[in-house]
């Protein structure tokens, strides 16, 4: 929750994402939420007073000789908004140059010498790193101005960069509201906008650059797929409940010691013990059990932090979670004498006089005892409640066919686009591995950016939007993923033979429109069954077919699949 909360302007900056179907009543799955085209940042400065200002980011990584260079296009907006103090004269167009800035770690002669020959790019300024908890990794900026024509960054649709088209879903726009400004009432205006250039309405939807990390609805800068901000909430949800079982169960048992040692605590009071020296015996008993357990915890602890780590996917070092621990330890201590305090005052102002005088008020006795095991038994049955449910999802997804097939199965993938098929060819003669195939690098992450707008037009002439994921594979994927094709065919390996399959939830969606010699099914050749590579992910309406063109800027991943047992020695031969 701290991501990009270093920021001093962090609480006005939002990322823009738009719902480019949602006013549109031709649209299948008007819900999708993508990136946005480039020029609306300037239209929202322009046309909303309380949008102070607006940028521009385009993200992409590059692998020079030894270097990797992870780049951030950006505007003068971005500069302004992010304290990247820039002046306006790196943005002007039409400079002899090509200005780019870098980390200082990056600004030497060498890194200079090999940006000016390789790329034509002259660094001229640094930029500040920023903290690791960023969404944004980067270690150079480049402005838009020296890699685009200006009638190109105007274009509300498609745009071209080294051949490569860059759809309009891949520019990532910022905004920096005003002070004070009601942000509700900002969204509601910008939920339906009318922009000339459309031919739709626009719904913009506007998440605080905090939040990006846990609620970004493009899933970009998200966690891990199969981690969710809602799974820790309730991982520390459930960690709670049993500390306070556990604090509370403590309790019980050291008032029911007290109420056994009445008479000795009554004997030492008329002995001349002060009300001091009592309460020191008491604590000495309660903090000592809480000391023992800190202690049995961290030992536990320190055996299991390996593979908690590992599970968790945290990559935070060891001296960092023990110094947390530490922190939690002493809370917990403080937590305990404050919570302890409670019976030690009623015990030894009133308890001990009663026993003594030899009256003890009937009921009064077991009261806290009740209450406690009360409070513990309705958090242990909500707690077995919540389990039964998570029993029985987990048995569900077990038993569930997701259609494909994960098992022994290891996807290898680098920041350089050569994983082609040569090396499937080279990593099938390691032992212990089954078959290997080239796939796309996004096979495995469907997120929105991978999603495509399409528009398919009846016999009637009637249109409707679709975005479909696509997916570039190989026609071996099929066997080797243990995915059905329930009706026709696979396609052809070839680039310029344009066939390709639609999965059964693009079919519910769009299959009115691929009938049988119709301008939309040249080149439809099957349906394939829909398959969910994450158990809470819903299936995607999906496309897929072999690359029309350039194998090597779509083919840019492999996976291998592995006899029992051999994960971790095909893994170090791959590697």
């Amino acid at each position: 929750m701290s991501y990009d909360g270093f920021h001093e302007k962090a609480d006005r900056i939002y990322r823009v994402h738009t719902a480019p179907f949602k006013w549109d009543h031709g649209a299948a799955n008007a819900s999708e939420i993508a990136n946005c085209p480039y020029p609306l940042a300037e239209w929202l400065k322009s046309n909303y007073p309380e949008i102070e200002d607006a940028g521009a980011m385009f993200s992409l990584v590059r692998n020079i000789d030894t270097y990797d260079f992870s780049i951030i296009m950006i505007d003068y907006g971005i500069s302004n908004i992010f304290d990247l103090n820039l002046t306006e004269d790196f943005f002007i167009r039409g400079r002899t140059d090509r200005p780019v800035a870098v980390t200082p770690e990056l600004y030497t002669e060498e890194v200079t010498e090999l940006l000016k020959e390789r790329m034509r790019w002259d660094i001229n300024t640094t930029i500040p790193r920023w903290q690791e908890n960023s969404n944004f990794k980067f270690n150079m900026a480049v402005p838009f101005t020296g890699n685009y024509s200006e009638q190109t960054l105007n274009n509300w649709n498609t745009i071209w960069y080294e051949t490569v088209p860059i759809l309009i879903r891949n520019f990532e726009i910022y905004i920096l509201v005003n002070e004070n400004v009601n942000i509700r009432a900002l969204e509601q205006k910008l939920d339906r906008i009318e922009i000339p250039e459309l031919t739709t309405p626009l719904s913009v939807v506007l998440t605080p650059l905090t939040q990006l990390r846990y609620k970004d609805p493009s899933g970009a800068t998200q966690l891990q797929m199969e981690i969710k901000f809602t799974h820790i909430r309730i991982f520390a949800i459930a960690s709670l409940m049993v500390i306070l079982c556990s604090l509370f169960n403590h309790l019980t048992l050291y008032v029911t010691r007290i109420r056994m040692r009445l008479r000795e605590l009554a004997l030492r009071k008329v002995n001349g013990a002060s009300d001091l020296q009592i309460a020191a015996t008491l604590y000495y008993d309660f903090l000592i059990v809480i000391l023992l357990s800190l202690f049995v915890g961290f030992c536990i602890m320190i055996w299991l932090l390996p593979t908690f780590k590992e599970n968790a996917s945290i990559s935070v070092n060891d001296i960092g979670i023990y110094t947390e621990l530490a922190v939690y330890a002493v809370l917990l201590i403080v937590c305990s004498f404050i919570a302890g305090g409670i019976p030690v005052l009623y015990f030894r102002k009133h308890v001990l006089n009663e026993s003594i005088k030899g009256s003890v008020s009937p009921g009064s006795k077991n009261a806290f005892r009740k209450g406690s095991l009360l409070l513990q038994l309705i958090i242990s049955l909500a707690m077995m409640f919540c389990a039964m449910v998570f029993i029985k999802q987990i048995r569900f997804l077990h038993k569930t066919d997701m259609g494909i097939q994960r098992d022994n199965i290891v996807t290898v993938m680098t920041n350089y686009f050569a994983l082609l098929t040569p090396y499937a060819e080279e990593i099938k003669k390691i032992p212990g591995v089954v078959d290997a195939i080239p796939l796309s690098r996004n096979t495995f992450r469907p997120t929105h950016s991978g999603s495509f707008p399409h528009t398919y037009t009846d016999s009637l002439g009637n249109q409707k939007n679709f975005n479909l994921f696509i997916l570039m594979i190989d026609n071996r994927f099929f066997d080797f993923f243990g995915v059905k094709i329930l009706e026709g065919r696979s396609f052809p390996n070839e680039i310029n033979n344009y066939q390709f399959l639609l999965n059964e939830t693009a079919m519910k969606e769009a299959g009115e429109f691929f009938e049988p010699n119709s301008e939309n099914s040249q080149g439809f050749v099957g349906i394939m069954q829909d398959f969910y590579l994450f158990p809470t992910e819903k299936a995607k309406a999906t496309k897929a077919h072999y690359p029309t063109s350039d194998v090597d800027s779509w083919m840019g991943a492999l996976a291998y699949k592995y006899e029992d047992g051999m994960r971790e020695r095909t893994e170090e031969a791959v590697s």
